[in-house]
């Protein structure tokens, strides 16, 4: 499939399809999006307030903002060119302003809450009302909160919050082997030195050293070293600001599980689960590195050993991942020069039953470039009624619909079988979907329902035993309650470090260094963490039915709630 790129001129680069040609083109496309909003945005603060009208306009205020908001994180995230990079991140900027202005609206949330309260909605209107009420409701009164979260956020970033990111010399077996293995997971951060390696500690370089060290001794040296000197004051300004905004009660109202108490009931069965699996691993784990039991600081190396016995021959990945479900096609075009924000973007085109998506592949390694997995969305698919947001009530989801393209991009530098298989149900769930309001379209949802079909297209990654599941569970699951201790789900918890505490009680101790790789997920999704547990128990529940796949498209068009009776 893959096919010589030409590096193209800078005066021919576009954005994905879209109006954005440039990066001058970012600040005009912001102007016209939050003109567009504040214009329904005033038009449901009027005197009418028909409930299904109104549903409309807050989907039509969503709409707008998410023009320039989901572009530009792809933008943010993948362009070449730094220009355009940073004029996204403006046009974000100045967006994300005007939406967190409107989630405060008293007037919006007032309508939103008549909506909610409307009698005799259609299920799909229902379910969007819902969604607002809980929204405007969360929002309330927060402003000051998420003003005083943002500059947590700021101060994290600008502090060291590793602390222990410093230049370390520790004796080790074979330096120059782990040294090479080290800088090629962290460039720059590693170097032997006779039969010592010089070790730049970041939480990156560190997981790399812990992961292909065969010295117990040198592992230990560097892991009681990062993991005494984690900044956890500055880790406490966040997670005290983000109490401010958010809880589990809130977080998880309106969640395919069914709330808090069904969150920690699945976690506390799916770790006694684990646990046993896991302490088998570990005793292979530990027989392969020549040691009696394993320590904290042996894990990742274990993990290593017992994956370098899985078959590693993945083939062709991009073609035994990127498959149609039943009824749909998968064909690659030609990305056109309008389209590629960088060398190497491929074009693939998702069609079938009135669905015609682009799902846009950028996975070739450049400099700056992220490299973990991760699927973007740039349009949202939905189902509309060609009315106009002033139809006439009674015609909500009785014209015919018209189909709405999706776009999306999946981008990595190295994209392993499993992961890409994952961002590939997130991008075909956004292409499939069946929603006839963008606010809750395809990955739009309760993070559990994002994250469902997701889990469940791992199955397409290249078939192998997985020595380690137990162990990667455990992990999880640790992560899990330290996301919903957090937010108040087990009671008043303090600080990062209590959280931690409480999830190594249940879990088993595990590394505190592991805080760093959460807090991205903790940010964007609050107690979210156990959807990727959950959505993997549903998914092995899912591939042992008869009609599997006739469930999995099910979902992927939108019944989620399918996936509570697998």
């Amino acid at each position: 499939m893959r096919r010589a790129v030409t590096r193209l001129a800078r005066r021919n680069f576009g954005f994905a399809g879209t109006s954005i040609k440039d990066a001058s083109d970012w600040n005009a496309a912001a102007t016209k999006a939050i003109a567009t909003a504040r214009t329904h945005a005033d038009a449901i603060n009027g005197k009418n307030r028909d409930p299904l009208r109104a549903l409309r306009r807050l989907d039509a205020v969503s709409v707008a903002l998410c023009s320039v908001l989901d572009p530009a994180a792809l933008c943010i995230a993948a362009h070449e060119y730094a220009d355009c990079r940073a004029a996204a991140s403006g046009a974000a900027a100045r967006v994300e302003s005007v939406m967190e202005e409107l989630n405060g609206d008293a007037a919006l949330a007032s309508a939103a809450a008549a909506c909610a309260a409307a009698n005799d909605l259609p299920p799909s209107a229902r379910r969007l009302a819902d969604a607002f009420h809980a929204e405007f409701s969360r929002d309330a009164g927060v402003a000051p909160a998420r003003a005083l979260e943002r500059q947590a956020v700021q101060l994290l970033f600008a502090t060291d919050v590793d602390e222990s990111a410093s230049w370390t010399r520790v004796p080790c077996v074979d330096a120059t082997r782990v040294a090479a293995a080290v800088d090629a997971a962290a460039p720059g951060c590693a170097s032997a030195s006779g039969d010592s390696v010089d070790l730049f500690s970041s939480c990156s370089a560190v997981s790399a050293f812990l992961t292909v060290s065969h010295d117990a001794s040198a592992r230990k040296i560097i892991f009681d070293h990062h993991e005494t000197a984690l900044n956890f004051d500055a880790l406490d300004v966040v997670a005290s600001a983000r109490r401010g905004v958010v809880t589990a009660h809130s977080a998880l109202e309106g969640s395919l599980i069914g709330g808090i108490e069904a969150a920690k009931a699945f976690v506390d069965e799916a770790l006694r689960r684990a646990k046993r699996r896991a302490a088998f691993e570990e005793r292979r784990g530990a027989v392969l590195l020549g040691l009696e039991r394993l320590e904290p600081s042996d894990r990742l190396a274990a993990a290593h050993r017992l994956r370098e016995r899985q078959s590693t021959d993945d083939g062709d990945v991009v073609t035994a991942v990127c498959v149609a479900p039943p009824g749909f096609t998968v064909d690659e075009v030609q990305c056109g020069a309008d389209e590629a924000w960088a060398p190497g973007v491929r074009k693939l085109v998702v069609a079938g039953r009135g669905t015609r998506a682009t799902i846009y592949l950028d996975l070739e390694p450049r400099p700056g470039k992220p490299t973990g997995c991760a699927h973007y969305t740039v349009a949202c698919a939905c189902d509309v009624d060609g009315s106009g947001n002033d139809a006439p009530a009674e015609t909500w989801g009785l014209r015919q619909p018209s189909r709405l393209p999706a776009v999306g991009a999946i981008v990595s530098s190295s994209p392993d079988a499993r992961a890409l298989a994952h961002e590939w149900g997130h991008a075909l769930h956004g292409a499939i979907h069946r929603s006839t309001s963008q606010h809750l379209a395809g990955t739009r949802g309760s993070t559990d329902a994002a994250e469902l079909p997701a889990t469940a297209l791992e199955v397409l990654a290249p078939r192998r035993r997985r020595n380690t599941r137990g162990m990667e569970a455990v992990a999880a699951l640790r992560g899990a309650v330290f996301d919903l201790a957090l937010h108040g789900a087990y009671g008043a918890c303090e600080s990062v470090e209590a959280a931690l505490e409480l999830a190594d009680a249940r879990a088993g101790a595990g590394r505190r260094a592991d805080v760093i790789d959460w807090l991205p997920h903790v940010a964007e999704a609050p107690a979210a963490l156990y959807a990727y547990p959950w959505g993997r128990a549903r998914a092995d529940a899912l591939w042992r039915r008869a009609d599997a796949e006739e469930e999995l498209l099910r979902v992927l068009e939108g019944d989620e709630a399918r996936a509570l009776d697998w």
